[in-house]
């Protein structure tokens, strides 16, 4: 066998030395160090903010506390003003570090409504209910971002990496008080059905676009307490369901409508104790 030159060519070629080192099948080890990222694939979770309406008066004042207020109408004109308080929207994207007093008098407030619905009673007044709905409504019906990848495969949690909304730090938190709110013993939804409505259902669906996983478990479980409180709701619910699905062009040419179901539970990231059956299609149309 003729030996091989060791010494460089003109574009710089590596030594005999480096060529033995490197000869002979890759290693394990080799394999452990190379991340493969698939064309059309997230490498790093991203911040990505949706298309907010920024409150043009953001200069928030700090509020008495629930807990020193006095019971009947003085608790209750507090609550709505701090409901109301928190329908300002901040600024998460272009300038994250902008109005940090005033974001954090919002967190603050926010959080004092959580606490105060989930341990209080009798606060939950027919006042209370346009208000709270209204303060959901203002912060999360958005415009969501566009995905990260719009030609190419659709996104799937268990492999992609998440895009992550930049202003999680107070939609989590509207999230957690409309939970406490669905969920509280005072809640009655003869009188919360004039403001949780169809339409409101309609925008709740829009929003399982999000690609914040955070988002969509916390969508899930709205969207199951709704399902569970509104029975007037029920069959609304699982015909947009099924509407959203059928005039989705991606679906509609590859699925037929009795695999429907399996697409909503994908969509709606369903857990043992979530009853997507209630949720489902049937060959010849929905469940009644």
């Amino acid at each position: 066998m003729p030996k091989t030159s060791s010494k460089k060519d003109k574009g710089g070629g590596k030594k005999d030395g480096d060529d033995k080192k490197n000869s002979g099948p890759p290693t394990a080890a080799l394999f452990n160090k190379v991340k493969i990222t698939p064309l059309g694939k997230k490498k790093d979770n991203k911040n990505h903010s949706s298309r907010f309406r920024v409150s043009q008066d953001r200069e928030l004042q700090k509020l008495p506390l629930l807990k020193d207020a006095g019971s009947g109408v003085e608790r209750e004109e507090l609550f709505i003003q701090k409901l109301r308080q928190c329908c300002t929207i901040f600024d998460f994207a272009v300038d994250p570090l902008s109005d940090l007093k005033w974001k954090e008098i919002k967190r603050a407030a926010l959080n004092e409504l959580v606490d105060f619905v989930t341990h209080q009673r009798g606060v939950i007044t027919e006042a209370i209910y346009p208000e709270a709905v209204h303060m959901f409504s203002r912060n999360l019906f958005r415009t969501l971002p566009p995905p990260t990848n719009p030609h190419g495969a659709e996104y799937d949690p268990e492999e992609d990496e998440p895009t992550l909304e930049a202003a999680w730090p107070h939609l989590q938190l509207v999230y957690e008080f409309f939970l406490r709110f669905l969920e509280s013993p005072d809640f009655t939804p003869s009188t919360a059905k004039r403001s949780i409505d169809q339409q409101f259902v309609i925008q709740l669906l829009e929003l399982f676009d999000s690609e914040d996983p955070r988002e969509r478990d916390l969508l899930k479980t709205t969207l199951h307490r709704i399902y569970g409180k509104f029975l007037g709701l029920r069959a609304y619910i699982r015909k947009q369901i099924n509407n959203i699905f059928f005039h989705d062009s991606r679906i509609q040419n590859q699925v037929r409508p009795v695999d429907i179901s399996k697409h909503v539970a994908r969509k709606l990231a369903a857990s043992p104790r979530y009853d997507v059956t209630c949720l489902t299609c049937r060959e010849k149309g929905l469940r009644e």
